[in-house]
């Protein structure tokens, strides 16, 4: 399996190295991938944050691992706006919750804006949880 070996690579690679295995679960993976790229429009991104995910992952195990990993870097994907933006809302209450209502002056807002280099890093990049280190 040599894609596994290198961080950068193309979803053929992942469709070539699924097809390697010859086994009946990773040519259907192959098949879902190719699918879901070309007709459902997920993103190389996100097929390739799946499989490095599962790149420990061989054999009869590395289909399973494809499948539920697909489908949690494509809800994170479509999402992430979403998360981050509770993440951040969560954190302005965690952290200012005190500084607001026992001190009510500007010190408050300041307060509000800390999170924010978070927020955008989050959007940017994904939530901590879930953020694939390149």
């Amino acid at each position: 399996m040599c894609a596994m070996l290198s961080s950068v690579y193309a979803i053929d690679d992942i469709i070539r190295d699924l097809k390697d295995t010859r086994t009946n679960e990773s040519l259907v993976m192959a098949k879902t991938i190719e699918t879901l790229h070309n007709e459902k429009n997920y993103s190389e991104k996100v097929i390739r944050a799946a499989y490095d995910l599962c790149e420990e992952e061989t054999g009869e195990t590395l289909p399973s691992c494809l499948m539920h990993a697909i489908h949690v870097q494509k809800l994170l994907d479509d999402h992430k706006l979403h998360i981050c933006t509770f993440d951040f809302l969560v954190g302005v209450v965690a952290e200012c919750a005190i500084e607001c209502f026992e001190h009510y002056n500007v010190r408050c807002l300041e307060c509000v804006g800390k999170p924010i280099p978070n927020l955008i890093n989050c959007v940017k990049n994904g939530p901590d949880m879930y953020a694939n280190e390149d």
